[in-house]
């Protein structure tokens, strides 16, 4: 998977560490699959992801980078772009509170 990423995150060293280094890089992009295969696939890939030593820094890196799609340090891009939308209404909301 370590060729699939584009660098954009200042510190990459963790991964020559990541577990999906070792695994079907199909698995991390279920997107990309039939729909029929996609569950399973994703259920692979976060299975790797959840005995990973590097996982917060992957997400991090999705962070980062705004990656939408994939899955990263055991999260969906479905997960985390909802993750996303909680922190802006959250932000939002103290955003309001505070001018107000």
């Amino acid at each position: 998977m370590t060729a699939l990423l584009i660098s954009g995150a200042s510190d990459v060293s963790w991964l020559g560490r990541a577990r999906c280094d070792y695994a079907d890089r199909i698995i991390f992009f279920p997107e990309d699959l039939p729909t029929v295969e996609r569950p399973k696939a994703t259920r692979r890939a976060v299975a790797i992801c959840n005995q990973c030593e590097v996982a917060v820094e992957c997400r991090q890196y999705a962070d980062a980078n705004e990656i939408r799609v994939g899955i990263f340090g055991g999260e969906t891009g479905r997960d985390r772009r909802a993750r996303w939308a909680r922190i802006r209404d959250a932000r939002r909301r103290i955003g309001v509170r505070a001018c107000g």
